[in-house]
């Protein structure tokens, strides 16, 4: 192919949020734009009129809506190439994100942390997000464990939402659930929703309800009443595999595999989340000891006596109920409150260390990356 061709690029997508700007950011990245020529529409936007003023090489393609098979279509009689995210329509490649996979890390989180209660919202679900909520529900229940469903309540936190039957219905329904619970948000504005609706119940957040988003927009997690903790999608990811696809089929005229998963990110941790959800009352009132004395040092012996049993009971109920010991439990307290600060606090490292109970910097960097794998300067600059 000549080096001089430029490419036209249709981006078609359901909706302009969060998930949608960070695919198309990773579009963007991916391609020398000297060479390629961006334009976005919505779907219910898109018809023929508009393919044939701008011609296009190439489509990258959301089905997300009931109309899909009719919008490839269009493609179709055109013989515009196209990539499907996230669904196929028939036969065109696809890239796609684990949806389950979300759900069943969401899950293994909250399990990991103590949780035997847990509880999900089914209002309005559809196409991934049914897969979010079905690897999570599989997930607790492979672990013995069930969750209760709130079936058609709706926790937006939109004016609309909040008619009397619908608020009254969601309030009792929380005040209802067993404690601690592990309660499933579907998305950050749901998160949000069901905080506030935790406050106005009485209750407190995360102490007696935990709330997890299967999805992130920080903007959204960080204006919640209690930040909310998530699960950092790859939809930028997405969009950069998606993009390179586009690229090396209409540069190189190399056809892209069928079949293209995208890796998840990683559980952001924040204050919806801060507790151990455990049922035995030793190991919590050990763990919620750890946290308020984390910047100390922490000795097992000490916890033992604070906790009131002896060092051997003390390590066989942690292990039990959280699948892990004392100190380690210690340990992944102290990477929790690293993470956050580095995440979210411009404090020098080593103000970071102090905070989580290793004053010497080169001590906490030692720390920080045989835990995690990383630096804490690569992971505040977000190498990870």
């Amino acid at each position: 192919m000549s080096g001089s061709k430029r490419y036209n690029l249709l981006f078609v997508t359901g909706d302009a949020n969060y998930p949608t700007l960070q695919t198309l950011d990773g579009i963007h990245s991916s391609l020398n734009l000297e060479r390629w020529s961006i334009r976005s529409t919505l779907d219910h936007a898109l018809d023929a009129k508009l393919l044939d003023s701008y011609r296009p090489d190439v489509v990258i393609f959301e089905p997300l809506h009931s109309k899909f098979e009719m919008t490839a279509e269009l493609f179709k009689e055109r013989n515009i190439p196209f990539i499907s995210l996230g669904r196929r329509t028939s036969s065109e490649p696809v890239v796609w994100l684990d949806e389950y996979g979300a759900g069943r890390t969401t899950a293994h989180y909250l399990l990991e942390r103590g949780f035997h209660q847990f509880a999900l919202i089914n209002f309005n679900v559809l196409g991934s997000v049914a897969e979010r909520l079905r690897g999570f529900e599989e997930t607790v229940h492979e672990a013995g464990c069930a969750a209760s469903i709130g079936e058609g309540l709706d926790f937006s936190p939109w004016l609309e939402s909040i008619s009397t039957g619908n608020d009254k219905a969601c309030l009792n329904w929380l005040r209802e659930l067993p404690k601690p619970v592990g309660v499933f948000a579907t998305d950050p504005l749901q998160a949000y929703g069901i905080i506030d609706a935790v406050g106005r119940s009485g209750l407190a957040v995360p102490e007696s309800v935990a709330v997890i988003a299967s999805c992130e927009n920080p903007t959204i997690c960080n204006m919640a009443r209690v930040p909310v903790t998530a699960l950092r999608i790859g939809y930028r990811s997405l969009g950069e595999r998606a993009g390179a696809l586009v690229r090396d089929w209409l540069e190189g005229g190399i056809f892209p595999v069928m079949d293209s998963m995208v890796p998840l990110g990683k559980i952001v941790d924040r204050a919806s989340t801060a507790i151990i959800g455990a049922s035995d009352p030793v190991v919590s009132k050990a763990a919620h000891w750890i946290s308020v004395n984390l910047e100390n040092e922490i000795r097992v012996d000490e916890l033992s006596k604070i906790s009131g049993v002896s060092r051997p009971v003390l390590e066989k109920r942690f292990r039990v109920t959280l699948g892990r010991s004392p100190l380690q439990e210690v340990h992944r307290q102290r990477i929790d409150r690293a993470k956050r600060m580095l995440r979210e606090t411009p404090e020098p490292i080593g103000i970071v260390g102090q905070r989580c109970g290793i004053g010497d910097p080169y001590r906490f960097s030692t720390f920080f990356r045989k835990q995690t794998g990383y630096s804490p300067s690569a992971y505040r600059i977000g190498r990870w």
